[in-house]
């Protein structure tokens, strides 16, 4: 039975920053994953890092997203110091377009929204807006500016953050698929594969994103499920954007 002072489940963004700062803290930590490391939302991600809810369900996460966004640009200084490649991190803010209805009072909620959450918004003139984005298309009938609003290119940050990992000395297995957690009692000690491979550790962090549902003995822990979403990759060709 292989044993290691940390077992990260899931081979993501998550999964992967976790052992990074694991093995900078001298532990030896292994990173399994069922396919390619960082193949699942970590690639499709859009790359957005915003702390606006994207709905009202999403409210109360807001300080959280907050607090996470203030960290973000400590944490790509740290990847990229260490690594030779470039994470595409970007705090330019966004440009928020309004086409139909009526535009000035969803203007108004917006920006109330936003500040009353203490988000900055500011309200912008058309022609400020067109300003910022020459290629804004002319039916907008109101804009804002999110200034808090940063984004990420998600690809090369991955890349970026497995070179880290591996110089690090973490171990590094993809093709390795958890099928069951090992417990002693209440406490994880390690997991099984599908190749029927056991390994120990002292500690073991699930990581697996919307997967993490799929382990009987963390269901009731973590009751997650994948939904499929799409994203369409466009090639900007000079005409008007925002519709």
């Amino acid at each position: 039975m292989k044993t290691y002072d940390s077992i990260i489940v899931g081979g993501g963004i998550i999964g992967a920053s976790i052992a990074l700062e694991l093995t900078r803290l001298g532990l030896r930590v292994v990173v399994l994953d069922r396919q390619e490391m960082m193949r699942e939302a970590s690639w499709a991600a859009a790359g957005m890092l915003s702390p606006a809810p994207d709905c009202p369900a999403a409210i109360p996460l807001v300080p959280l997203a907050q607090a996470s966004l203030a960290l973000y640009s400590n944490y790509i200084e740290s990847v990229e110091e260490a690594s030779p490649l470039r994470c595409g991190f970007r705090a330019d803010g966004a440009l928020v377009a309004i086409f139909r209805g009526d535009a000035e009072r969803e203007l108004s909620t917006l920006v109330a929204l936003h500040r009353g959450l203490g988000l900055a918004c500011e309200p912008l003139s058309l022609e400020d807006a067109r300003e910022m984005e020459a290629g804004l298309n002319r039916e907008a009938r109101a804009a804002a500016f999110l200034r808090e609003e940063c984004s990420v290119e998600p690809r090369a940050l991955s890349a970026a953050v497995l070179s880290v990992v591996a110089a690090a000395g973490a171990e590094l297995r993809p093709g390795v698929e958890v099928v069951s957690l090992t417990l002693d009692g209440s406490r994880c000690t390690g997991v099984k594969t599908s190749a029927g491979e056991a390994i120990h550790a002292a500690h073991v962090i699930l990581a697996a994103g919307c997967w993490s549902g799929q382990f009987p003995e963390a269901a009731t822990a973590a009751p997650t499920s994948p939904v499929r979403g799409q994203m369409v990759a466009l090639r900007h060709s000079g005409d008007s954007i925002g519709r």
